[in-house]
């Protein structure tokens, strides 16, 4: 016998789906298949949506703001005078060139 997913417990995994995705799509090893991870991710989007009764548009996949980890990957590769602007001008090329 199976049991029923409440709907927050339903809520939680979409959430944490959506999340794993997140992260899917800006690792190099699936650049094969981020086209089809990015759509995954904005169903799932509209799907959370219903479930916590939202009606707007699907949050755009590339976050706004330089992630930490991508921050000090960044940093890593830089000089010393790198900061968090400089970050985030980078991520806003690139985000720019993504869309």
């Amino acid at each position: 016998m199976t049991s029923k997913l409440t709907r927050d417990q339903l809520r939680k995994r979409a959430q944490l789906k959506a999340k794993n995705l997140t992260h899917a799509i800006s690792q190099s090893a699936f650049a094969g298949v981020r086209s089809e991870l990015e759509e995954e991710l904005q169903f799932l989007q509209c799907a959370l949506a219903c479930l916590e009764g939202v009606n707007s548009e699907p949050v755009p996949v590339v976050q706004e703001k330089c992630p930490a980890e991508i921050r000090d990957l960044l940093a890593s590769h830089s000089d010393a005078l790198f900061n968090d602007d400089d970050a985030q001008e980078i991520w806003n090329a690139c985000r720019a060139a993504m869309h």
